[in-house]
């Protein structure tokens, strides 16, 4: 018996996530969708690039709609503050 929600491929392998998971994920049309395989599993996860200064991955947080780690907003600041 099969778990969680059943979709068939169509003819060019596509499959339409639920509404209902687009909204329990807050996925709206334009995100970008990384898609990961580990074995038989298949993850779709939204994607979150990396620092844009560094390509860190920790510590992130948006300033103007950019992913900056806390390193790097820490340096903006400092050099903003010495102006």
């Amino acid at each position: 018996m099969p778990k969680g929600i059943v979709r068939k491929l169509d003819d060019l392998c596509r499959i339409v996530v639920p509404r209902e998971i687009q909204r329990q994920l807050e996925w709206i049309p334009q995100d970008e969708i990384e898609i990961t395989v580990s074995g038989q599993v298949v993850s779709l996860r939204r994607y979150m690039p990396g620092c844009v200064l560094c390509a860190a991955e920790d510590n992130l947080a948006k300033v103007n709609g950019k992913n900056l780690c806390l390193s790097c907003r820490t340096s903006a600041a400092r050099t903003v503050a010495r102006r």
